[in-house]
């Protein structure tokens, strides 16, 4: 494989991997010191990336991505004591996953 080939392939399997998800806050919750208010947000997953975007603020969170048995009917935001814990995506299986304590997302939610 010739190092065209190489760049093209591996362009297009970082492209296959990123997603963007509408999600919609409605009640203030946080990872670590980053805090999510209320409201609709593109959240755009990029290998172990989400990053949460309204209007001009942009907040960077680490993430795991799992593949549910069946979809979701709608979209779920999952938290404890107002701490992020997971997004179901409605109409998709996709869940994703902010918990401290998972293999992939450092303690306390900053890298």
């Amino acid at each position: 494989m010739n190092k065209l080939t190489f760049s093209f392939v591996t362009l297009a399997l970082a492209a296959a991997s990123a997603a963007s998800y509408d999600v919609k806050i409605t009640s203030p919750v946080s990872y670590g010191v980053k805090k999510l208010n209320t409201g609709q947000y593109n959240v755009e997953v990029s290998g172990d990336k989400a990053m949460f975007k309204k209007g001009k603020q942009v907040i960077e969170l680490p993430v795991v991505v799992e593949e549910a048995a069946s979809k979701y009917d709608g979209t779920q935001v999952n938290s404890s004591s107002s701490q992020l814990r997971e997004i179901h995506v409605g109409g998709t299986k996709v869940k994703l996953i902010f918990h401290p304590d998972t293999p992939g997302v450092p303690a306390g939610g900053s890298r």
